[in-house]
């Protein structure tokens, strides 16, 4: 009886193996795309070495191997780890689960230990998601070493939220908001946000002289990295306008002082001072028009050219004859001017070829611009264009704007990304108008009753310079979004009258006041 005993224990150890063997065989393999499972490697009395990691979907990490002394020598298997997931919007990482219980001596295909955490991506306030939690694994050593935790998170601009006039410019969340944005130059109003020279007041950058040219300026032009200028010096002698200069400085400022870009030409049209030496400049070439003299080059007005590089050793270019001149403009591939004996709009393409003559008899109203296809200058309250290229009769120039009554003179025209903007006098002032080209839109008032306004428009703001209604005159600066223009704002106040130019690039105005060439870095 009482071996019949002992042989039926054997038997249900051997019927019980066969179980476990069975129940072994039909678990996942290890490794697998959906949390792979860990399998044991061959040990001695401790289990073995963690295993690779496995493609695991997002979501839940995978499993360590748990860290359990080994009953006996194991069998040779591989332990195989999930990686752990990615979770989007900054969800806190899975925790590893405890490690389980290792059933040591078979071929490794037991799971046990924790899982990896899942890692996750920096949330809406661009905070960095927390790591997941080490799973309890294990490769050789007591308790097993730990598993892959989850990664961390992305993060965004900065971590920290700061009040209201400070900011984290630097980037280390361990000092804070350390900068004050209202008063710092170089940060100013934002992190990086540099006046370039100018002062910081209430976050918004003051003006700064660029340069003192010493002496009444007169052409005003920004071309690529630079703003180039003419001086006006007087004849003591006689006092008129005597040879003129053309300097230029990096538009970020003027630190090592002002280059002399070219020098001894004349005043052209000195009657019409207003309109003298325009200056034209873009990446490429910079234009004028030189106001010659019998004694010096002749009779006739000069338009020259020089590449922003600097003049050759012979000097400028001559482009053209013109006898009376006034404004010069660019498009991409010409270069346009007024003549105003016989009020004249003239083009010449920038590679060469002879003067066009583009329309006669178009009245005193000196602005042109141009873009790649069409020419548009205004004449007697209108605003006309004509294909670029050609010469236009009357029959096939285009009217695209009539001032109402007699006194709707065009003073300004500008035209940026396909939109033309104006200032037209009037009885109660001069008014700010604006077009879209080419979509059948009619013109539309964005401003009026102001005091000789000037224009530039850029980075989709409308700015201007307006000059104050009662002595002493002083002269204002505006910006408003475009393109309607509401809630417009008061950018510089109190400054020199008048102030005859101004222009800029998407970042900065630049404008003349007395013999000053000033600038202000816009918001």
């Amino acid at each position: 009886m009482i071996r019949r005993s002992r042989l039926s224990l054997v038997s249900r150890l051997v019927l019980s193996c066969r179980m476990v063997v069975f129940s072994i065989g039909v678990l996942p393999a290890c490794g697998s795309s959906n949390g792979g499972r860990n399998c044991p490697a061959e040990g001695s009395e401790l289990n073995g070495t963690g295993g690779l990691s496995g493609s695991g979907l997002g979501g839940e990490g995978g499993v360590a191997t748990g860290g359990k002394t080994a009953n006996h020598t194991g069998g040779s298997g591989t332990n195989i780890q999930a990686s752990g997931g990615s979770s989007v919007g900054g969800v806190t990482g899975v925790a590893g689960h405890s490690a389980e219980t290792c059933i040591a001596g078979t071929t490794g295909t037991e799971p046990c230990g924790g899982s990896a955490g899942a890692s996750s991506y920096g949330g809406a306030t661009s905070v960095a998601g927390a790591g997941g939690s080490s799973g309890v694994g294990g490769s050789s050593g007591v308790g097993g070493s730990s598993g892959v935790g989850g990664s961390s998170g992305v993060g965004g601009s900065s971590a920290i939220t700061c009040t209201e006039g400070t900011g984290d410019c630097d980037g280390l969340a361990q000092n804070g908001c350390e900068t004050n944005i209202a008063n710092t130059s170089q940060h100013c109003g934002y992190c990086r946000h540099d006046c370039e020279g100018g002062v910081c007041v209430a976050g918004t950058c003051q003006p700064v002289v660029l340069e003192d040219v010493g002496m009444p300026s007169s052409g005003l032009a920004v071309g690529a990295d630079f703003i180039y200028w003419s001086t006006q010096p007087v004849d003591n002698s006689t006092g008129a306008p005597s040879e003129t200069e053309i300097h230029r400085c990096q538009t970020n400022g003027c630190n090592s002082g002002p280059t002399l870009f070219a020098d001894q030409f004349k005043w052209s049209a000195v009657e019409r001072w207003e309109n003298s030496l325009s200056l034209a400049a873009d990446g490429r070439d910079v234009y004028w028009i030189d106001g010659a003299t019998s004694v010096t080059y002749g009779e006739e007005n000069r338009l020259l050219r020089c590449p922003t590089q600097g003049c050759s050793v012979s000097g400028p270019e001559i482009v053209a004859t013109v006898e009376y001149g006034g404004r010069v403009g660019l498009s991409p591939n010409y270069i346009i001017w007024r003549d105003f004996n016989g009020d004249q709009v003239w083009a010449k393409n920038r590679n060469g070829g002879t003067p066009i003559s583009v329309a006669v008899n178009q009245s005193n109203e000196g602005v042109i611009v141009a873009d790649a296809e069409h020419l548009y200058w205004a004449t007697n309250g209108q605003i006309r264009r004509c294909p670029l290229g050609v010469s236009c009769d009357d029959w096939a120039i285009e009217v695209l704007f009539e001032s109402p009554g007699t006194i709707g003179s065009i003073i300004q025209l500008v035209l940026v990304d396909g939109a033309l903007y104006w200032v037209v006098s009037g009885r109660f002032g001069e008014s700010i108008l604006a077009m879209t080209l080419n979509d059948g839109s009619a013109p539309r008032e964005l401003k009026s009753g102001l005091n000789n306004p000037i224009i530039h428009v850029a980075n989709g703001h409308l700015f201007w310079a307006e000059a104050s209604k009662a002595a002493p005159y002083t002269t204002s600066l505006w910006g408003c979004a475009l393109p309607n223009c509401t809630n417009a704002k008061a950018l510089v106040t109190n400054e020199a009258y008048p102030v005859p130019q101004l222009t800029g690039d998407s970042n900065r105005l630049f404008w003349i006041a007395n013999t000053q060439i000033r600038k202000l870095v816009l918001p």
